[in-house]
């Protein structure tokens, strides 16, 4: 698929405390009809048109929002369910009762269903910002990276790789085609943002360009409303083909 075929970036707000989303489209500064049965869930991560969560057993799911449309059944595989992250020394009852917290950020490296072969998930946990991954079809049990490499703050894929940025600004990469420990390079030391004609980045507050380092664009009246009474955080989606 090429790039000119993809949708645009949309975020999705919770309307209500039935459980109910609703997709906005920021370029028309409009609230879409479309109502998305997602639950009451918090979820850390949006990557491939895929939301993650983590369950109160510490299960961790994929969940293709716009398979889920209220008052239709279900589509197959519209929530994919993954082992519980249960590293070594895991204690348990200190996140019992804060669960969907216990992974704060997480990125997958493929769309599960149509490339469930290169599909890998991996996520940032615990209050030390560590790194964990899981292979699709391949593992029943996640790979815990290092201890050594803590505090990680950011976590993409990149082809056959994964990079990631921890506090002291070190990239990070890691290869994670193997069952064993991934294998852990230091890319880069010092991370700047330097360079001419860089994009502005989303955020969820408005646009922040990076070259300006200021925001723009801010969200209309509307979006701030419908964000403002959101009972839990809006999140970004960029929507996946459907089948």
């Amino acid at each position: 698929m090429s790039s000119c075929d993809r949708s645009p970036p949309m975020l999705l707000i919770p309307t209500g405390k039935n459980g109910i989303w609703r997709p906005f489209n920021v370029m028309d500064d409009r609230l879409l009809g479309s109502q998305l049965k997602l639950g009451k869930r918090r979820f850390c991560g949006s990557s491939k048109g895929w939301l993650i969560a983590v369950e109160k057993d510490f299960t961790v799911t994929l969940t293709n929002p716009f398979r889920r449309y209220k008052g239709m059944r279900m589509k197959e595989n519209s929530i994919i369910h993954l082992p519980p992250i249960n590293p070594p020394n895991f204690n348990k009852h200190k996140w019992a009762n804060v669960s969907n917290h216990y992974v704060f950020k997480a990125s997958i490296s493929a769309d599960p269903i149509l490339n469930s072969a290169d599909c890998i998930v991996a996520v940032i946990y615990e209050g030390f910002g560590r790194l964990a991954f899981i292979r699709l079809g391949k593992e029943r049990t996640w790979i815990y990276a290092d201890g050594r490499h803590t505090l990680i703050e950011e976590v993409v894929f990149v082809e056959d790789k994964c990079y990631a940025v921890d506090n002291w600004s070190r990239l990070l990469s890691f290869d994670v085609t193997t069952r064993s420990n991934p294998n852990v390079n230091v890319v880069a030391k010092g991370i700047k943002r330097t360079g001419t004609n860089r994009p502005c980045v989303p955020h969820d507050y408005g646009v922040y360009n990076v070259e300006t380092q200021s925001f723009s664009n801010s969200y209309s009246t509307q979006l701030k409303t419908q964000m403002r009474n959101a009972h839990k955080p809006a999140i970004w989606i960029v929507p996946a083909p459907q089948l």
